[in-house]
């Protein structure tokens, strides 16, 4: 179901955890802790072929940068914010 309805499964997830949506409290801290739904969600997400696609050319501008400053790409250090389950860090 995630792969045809993205967030399928938190929306399951919510009345388990008693979330009340759009309200942060004890029961939203708990359903980002223990729920299974937001690793279908990301994963689901991140296999998109335009997402990877923008990995891509993630990858593409990083190689432009070391090539133009003569840079070893093994040496850079790249901070990631919000790479779901961490496929697109991996990949970088």
């Amino acid at each position: 179901m995630e792969g045809m309805n993205l967030g399928w499964n938190v929306l399951q997830d919510i009345p388990v955890f008693q979330v009340t949506p759009h309200h942060y409290d004890e029961h939203m801290e708990q359903l980002y802790r223990e729920s299974y739904g937001f690793i279908f969600e990301t994963l689901v997400f991140w296999i998109n072929p335009a997402r990877q696609k923008w990995t891509e050319s993630a990858l593409n501008r990083i190689s432009l940068y070391t090539e133009k400053w003569g840079l070893d790409p093994k040496q850079i250090k790249i901070l990631m914010l919000g790479d779901g389950s961490g496929n697109q860090g991996k990949r970088i």
